[in-house]
C-alpha cells in the first residue's frame, strides 16, 4: 500500500488580525498548498512620493499577523507533526508558543524584531489528530494565537510488508473416514488434509487470489490435526510459499466449561505446557507468521476467559522463550465490555471467528448489520493498544452439525460477500492492515472459501479484488474524535440508594442526548439523537447503554477513567461550534470537552435539569 502521509497534505490556519483580535481565534481549519500561507504583499522600500513633489523613504507599516499551516511528514519510520508559517507584530515579537496536543509546548524565543519565520516539528506516537495551538507573544500587547488540527496519524505499523495481510482459517482435520459432513462439494476430490496433491493445490488457489497465510486449526499435541500439519503440511515443499500460525482450540484444550480461568493451576499449566510444545515445533518454521517479529498464536472462543490473563500470557512467552503476538477471538455481535477491555490490555490482537447470531432476519443487510459493530472495536483496540483484525465470511449455517433444518443460516450471496469484503477492508487497522477468512475449509458450516462445486471461485475472486488489494482508504483517517472528561463521576448506588454488586455498579456524571454542530446558527451535519432514532456518534471509553423516558432519551457517560470520546465523519470540520446537550446525574460535576488533545474549553453542569452547553471548535 503507498503511503501518502509524507506528500505535503497540509492543515492551513492564517488571518490578518486588527487590534480587537483575541487570542485563541476559533476558526475552522481548511487545506491548501503552502504557496498560499502568505497573507500580506511583499514590502516595497521604493520612494513615495510626497504632495509637494518630494519623496520620502518611510519604512512600511508592520501589521499584526499570523499564517500557519500544519503537515505531517514521516522521518526515520517516525511521524512528526510540522507546523510552518510567518507572524509579524507593530510592537516586536517576544516569542513565539507553539503547544501540540500531546500536551508538548515549544518555545521559540525572538527577542524583538516586528516579523519572524516559524518551523518547529515534533514526533507524535500516532492513533489520533493531533490540535496545535501557535502563539505569538509581543514585547508588548495581546499575542496572537491560531488554532489547527492534523490530519490522523497512524500508530507505528506492525508488519513491515506492504498492503493488507489476508489470513484464512484452515482445518487439517480431514481423513478418508473423518469430517465427511460437507454442505457443499469440494471441487478437490477425495479430500484428504494429509494429501499431498490437496496441500499442493490449496496453496496454488491461496497465492493465485490473495491469501497471505492459513491459521491452521489445532487439537493438542499427538492429536490428528497436530500430526497432519508436523508431518504432512509441512514438509511439502508448496507450503514454503504460504505463511501459516496456530489457531488454538481453547475449547478441546482448556476444557468447555465456563467461565474458565487462568487462575485455575490446572488451566494455566496446560497452556503453558501447550504455547512450549508449540514453540519447539511451529515457531521457528521460516514461515511462520509474525507480527511486529513475534509469532502469532490466535486464541479461539476467548471471550470467557477469566483470571489473571495477563500472568498466564507472560509464563507462555517465558516457556517459550520469545515474545508472543497474541490473538483472541473475543469480537461480536455486540459493543466491548468492560471485561472485553480488560482482556484487549493483555492481549496483542483482538478479532471474530463468526459474526452471525441464530436469529430469525440474519439474512436482512447482514454486511451492514456486522459492520456496525467495527468502529466501536477498532476504536477500544486502539484505546487498549491492541490491534482490531476484522473478519471476512461468506455465508453460515450449523443446520448439517445440529440435525437440525429450522435453525436460521446466512445464506450465500456474491453481491452481499462483497459488500462484507469492502466493509473488512475499510476498518481494518492501519497498525497491521490484517484480516481473517472464516473460513478456507470449514465445510460443516459452510463457511468455506475454498472454490466448491456450487460456487467455483467467486469467493476468492472476489477477496482478491477487494481485501487483498494494496491501496485502499481507512475509515478511521476521515474520522475526527472529541473527548469529554469529567472532573470526577457518581457511582449509581450512592444516586438511588440500592444495593447494586460492585461489578454493575455504574460510574456516572452525564446524560447525553443530542450532539449539534452548528456554522452560522445552522446545522452542519444531522444531529445525533442519542437513543433509538439516531444516528449516534462512534462511541469509545465511559458510555453505558441507552436509557429513555416517555419525552426522551439519553446515554448515561463517566466510566472508571471518567472519559468518553466520541467519533465522527471529519465533515464536522466544517462547524464553528458544537452543542452538548443533556443533564449532570447530580449537582455540582463538571467537564472539560477537547479535540486533538487540546482542551476547547470546560464547563460547570450546574444542577440536575437538561440544558444545553456550547463549545467552539477549532
Amino acid at each position: 500500500m503507498s503511503d501518502d502521509r509524507s506528500a505535503s497534505r497540509r492543515r492551513f490556519l492564517a488571518g490578518v488580525l486588527g487590534t480587537s483580535a483575541l487570542a485563541g481565534c476559533n476558526s475552522s481549519p481548511s487545506e491548501t498548498t503552502p504557496s498560499e500561507t502568505t497573507t500580506d504583499p511583499e514590502p516595497t522600500t521604493d520612494p513615495e512620493p510626497t504632495t509637494d513633489g518630494t519623496t520620502t523613504n518611510s519604512e512600511p507599516s508592520v501589521e499584526r499577523q499570523l499564517a500557519v499551516s500544519l503537515e505531517t511528514v514521516d522521518s526515520e519510520g517516525t511521524t512528526h507533526v510540522e507546523v510552518t508559517g510567518q507572524g509579524s507584530h507593530p510592537d516586536g515579537i517576544d516569542r513565539v508558543d507553539v503547544s501540540f496536543g500531546t500536551g508538548e509546548t515549544v518555545v521559540r524565543d525572538r527577542e524583538g524584531p516586528t516579523e519572524t519565520e516559524i518551523e518547529v516539528r515534533r514526533p507524535v506516537p500516532g492513533g489520533q489528530r493531533y490540535g496545535v495551538e501557535v502563539s505569538l507573544v509581543p514585547t508588548d500587547g495581546e499575542a496572537i494565537s491560531r488554532r489547527g488540527l492534523s490530519e490522523y496519524v497512524t500508530r507505528p505499523r506492525m508488519r513491515e510488508e506492504s498492503g493488507s495481510t489476508v489470513v484464512a482459517n484452515y482445518y487439517p482435520w480431514y481423513g478418508p473416514d473423518r469430517h465427511r459432513a460437507f454442505v457443499d462439494e469440494p471441487v478437490v476430490s477425495d479430500y484428504d488434509s494429509r494429501d499431498e496433491a490437496v496441500v499442493e493445490q490449496h496453496v496454488d488457489w491461496a497465492t493465485e487470489y490473495g491469501v497471505d497465510a492459513f491459521c491452521a486449526s489445532w487439537w493438542g499435541q499427538g492429536s490428528w490435526e497436530d500430526e497432519t500439519l508436523q508431518n504432512h503440511y509441512l514438509p511439502n515443499e508448496a507450503t514454503d510459499d504460504l505463511e501459516f500460525c496456530i489457531l488454538y482450540e481453547s475449547l478441546e484444550m482448556l476444557g468447555e466449561d465456563l467461565p474458565r480461568s487462568f487462575d485455575d493451576d490446572q488451566t494455566r499449566q496446560q497452556f503453558v505446557d501447550d504455547v512450549a510444545y508449540l514453540s519447539e515445533h511451529y515457531f521457528g518454521e521460516d514461515n511462520y507468521l509474525r507480527v511486529d517479529g513475534r509469532p502469532v498464536l490466535y486464541f479461539y472462543a476467548a471471550d470467557q476467559l477469566q483470571g489473571d490473563v495477563e500472568a498466564a500470557l507472560a509464563a507462555a512467552e517465558e516457556a517459550a522463550g520469545e515474545e508472543l503476538f497474541v490473538v483472541l477471538e473475543i469480537v461480536d455481535w455486540r459493543f466491548p465490555t468492560t471485561h472485553d477491555r480488560k482482556l484487549m490490555r493483555a492481549a496483542d490482537g483482538v478479532t471474530a471467528y463468526e459474526m452471525f447470531r441464530s436469529i430469525p432476519d440474519i439474512d436482512e443487510n447482514f454486511a451492514e448489520r456486522m459492520a456496525s459493530f467495527y468502529p466501536e472495536w477498532l476504536l477500544a483496540a486502539k484505546d487498549t493498544d491492541c490491534v482490531f483484525m476484522p473478519v471476512m465470511m461468506p455465508g453460515f449455517s450449523n443446520r448439517m452439525i445440529n440435525d437440525d433444518y429450522d435453525r436460521p443460516e446466512l445464506t450465500r450471496s456474491e453481491e452481499r460477500t462483497r459488500r462484507v469484503c469492502e466493509y473488512t477492508q475499510a476498518y481494518l487497522d492501519p497498525t497491521v492492515d490484517l484480516s481473517f477468512v472464516t473460513s478456507w475449509n470449514e465445510w460443516h458450516e459452510h463457511t468455506q472459501v475454498e472454490p466448491s462445486e456450487e460456487h467455483g471461485t467467486s469467493d476468492l475472486e472476489i477477496i482478491r479484488d477487494t481485501i487483498s488489494e494494496d491501496e485502499f482508504d481507512h475509515w478511521i483517517d476521515d474520522t475526527v474524535a472529541l473527548t469529554l472528561s469529567f472532573e470526577e463521576t457518581v457511582k449509581e448506588s450512592v444516586i438511588t440508594g440500592d444495593d447494586i454488586p460492585p461489578a454493575d455498579d455504574r460510574d456516572l456524571a452525564f446524560a447525553l442526548e443530542t450532539i449539534t454542530f452548528e456554522k452560522d446558527h445552522e446545522a452542519v451535519v444531522e444531529p445525533y439523537n442519542i437513543g433509538p432514532e439516531g444516528p449516534e456518534p462512534h462511541y469509545s471509553g465511559g458510555v453505558y447503554a441507552q436509557a429513555s423516558s416517555e419525552a426522551k432519551s439519553w446515554r448515561w457517560l463517566g466510566g472508571e477513567d471518567g472519559s468518553v470520546t466520541f467519533v465522527f465523519d471529519e465533515q464536522i470540520l466544517e462547524a464553528e461550534t458544537v452543542e452538548l446537550r443533556g443533564f449532570p446525574v447530580t449537582g455540582g460535576l463538571s467537564g472539560t470537552l477537547s479535540l486533538g488533545g487540546l482542551e476547547l474549553g470546560s464547563v460547570d453542569f450546574g444542577e440536575r435539569r437538561s440544558q444545553s452547553y456550547w463549545f467552539e471548535l477549532l
